[in-house]
């Protein structure tokens, strides 16, 4: 079963100049994975308030969506990052290329080094964390704490991406459009 979804029409155009098909590829398993987990924590949510009201509980699901909380956090935030979607020091027109340059090279700079303190500091806490279990299950908590440096390595090889297409083909800015671009106002939607 198809769902008609290409990773062409999923994948973020925005930017296409500072973008590589081999990052698309993961941006568009990044998606499918945050999909999956936004289910899994839906699944997981309302299955314990079912079975809750129901008077049999299952104690496992909470940590099972503990556990997909925490992975759906940080794989759409690299979804995000790679999309332009998050945070970033560079915002607007800027019409001096001296000054994009600039500010890109800061964002590059301050994005590498959050990246690579998340990187390691993350797997170290993540070896911290093999020791240490969850309490009905029994997993290890490193089994949430991966997340960590799965992030870090994500958002540094991202920004990597992003300044290397960069100083190959330049910090053009795209026109933002307007198309698409809905507000809703007092329960209507308004284009």
């Amino acid at each position: 079963m198809s769902l008609g979804l290409r990773p062409s029409s999923v994948v973020g155009q925005a930017e296409r100049n500072l973008k590589t098909r081999v990052l698309d590829a993961v941006e568009y398993v990044l998606l499918l994975a945050t999909g999956a987990l936004l289910f899994g924590v839906l699944a997981g949510v309302a299955t314990d308030v079912i079975s809750r009201q129901i008077g049999s509980p299952v104690r496992w699901i909470q940590e099972a969506t503990m556990i997909s909380f925490v992975w759906l956090i940080f794989i759409g935030a690299s979804a995000a990052i790679r999309r332009g979607e998050h945070f970033s020091l560079v915002s607007g027109k800027i019409e001096s290329y001296r000054k994009r340059l600039s500010l890109e090279l800061l964002n590059a700079a301050a994005s590498i080094v959050v990246g690579l303190v998340i990187l390691i500091h993350g797997y170290f806490y993540f070896e911290n964390q093999m020791h240490n279990r969850l309490p009905i299950t029994g997993f290890p908590l490193a089994v949430m704490a991966a997340a960590l440096p799965v992030f870090g390595a994500f958002l540094t090889a991202f920004t990597v991406e992003r300044v290397a297409k960069g100083f190959r083909g330049g910090f053009k800015q795209e026109e933002a459009s307007d198309e698409g671009v809905h507000i809703a106002l007092k329960g209507r939607v308004e284009v």
